[in-house]
C-alpha cells in the first residue's frame, strides 16, 4: 500500500476508535491528533478546541491558540473528509474559502454585537471573549488547516490579506506534511546505556 494512503487510514481508524469510545465527532479526534503532533513538535502551542460556524455570515473557527512570545494569534478550521482508502485534493478555491471563514471571526473579536449575541456557553462567543483579551497586543494573525487532503499541484502560492490592520498568514497542514512531520519524529533509533560497562553506575 502507498505509504501516504497507509498514513491516512491510520489516522481515519485512530479516529474512529477515539470518536467512538469518547463520544465525539471524527473531526474533533482528528483536530485533537495533529494538535498534539504540532505541541509535540513546537510548531504550535496551548491550542484550544472551540467549533463556531455560522454558514449565514461565513465565519467559521474549530480553534485558536495565543502564541504570547511572539504576540501571534492563530485560528484554526478543520476540513477532515473522514473517508478510508481515499486521498482527495484540496484546491486554491477551497483554501481561501477556509481562510475568509477564520479572517472573518477575527474581524468579530472585539464586536459587543456579534458577542453579545451568542449564547453564555457558545464555543465562538469563550473563543472570542477569549482572543480580545490579546487584540491590541497582537502584531499578527494566523490562520491554519488542518487537512486529511492533500494540496493540489496547482496550489503554487498561498496568500491572504491583512486583518484589522495587522499581517496575517495562512498555512495548510495536510496529509503529506502530516506525514513527514510525524515521520521525522520517529526517525531514530532507541538505544539504551550499560553505565556499568564504562566505567561504573551514575552518580546522584
Amino acid at each position: 500500500m502507498d505509504d501516504l494512503l497507509e498514513y491516512k487510514n491510520e489516522i481515519f481508524s485512530n479516529a474512529s476508535i477515539d470518536s467512538d469510545a469518547n463520544e465525539i465527532f471524527p473531526e474533533e479526534s482528528f483536530f485533537e491528533y495533529v494538535s498534539e503532533l504540532l505541541g509535540s513538535e513546537g510548531r504550535m502551542d496551548n491550542i484550544e478546541y472551540s467549533p463556531y460556524r455560522n454558514t449565514t455570515k461565513g465565519i467559521r473557527i474549530d480553534g485558536y491558540s495565543w502564541n504570547p512570545l511572539e504576540k501571534t494569534m492563530c485560528g484554526i478550521v478543520v476540513n477532515f473528509t473522514n473517508e478510508e482508502d481515499v486521498i482527495d485534493t484540496l484546491t486554491t478555491s477551497k483554501i481561501n474559502s477556509f481562510g475568509k471563514r477564520v479572517t472573518r471571526f477575527f474581524e468579530k473579536i472585539n464586536d459587543d454585537s456579534f458577542v453579545d449575541s451568542l449564547e453564555v456557553t457558545d464555543p465562538g462567543r469563550m473563543a472570542a471573549s477569549e482572543l480580545s483579551l490579546y487584540l491590541d497586543e497582537a502584531i499578527k494573525f494566523r490562520v491554519v488547516i488542518f487537512t486529511d487532503q492533500v494540496i493540489s499541484t496547482r496550489v503554487k502560492k498561498i496568500e491572504i490579506g491583512d486583518v484589522l490592520g495587522k499581517e496575517t498568514s495562512i498555512e495548510v497542514w495536510d496529509l503529506e506534511r502530516l506525514r513527514d512531520l510525524d515521520r521525522s519524529g520517529k526517525d531514530h533509533e532507541e538505544f539504551t546505556v550499560d553505565a556499568l560497562s564504562l566505567g561504573g553506575g551514575i552518580k546522584s
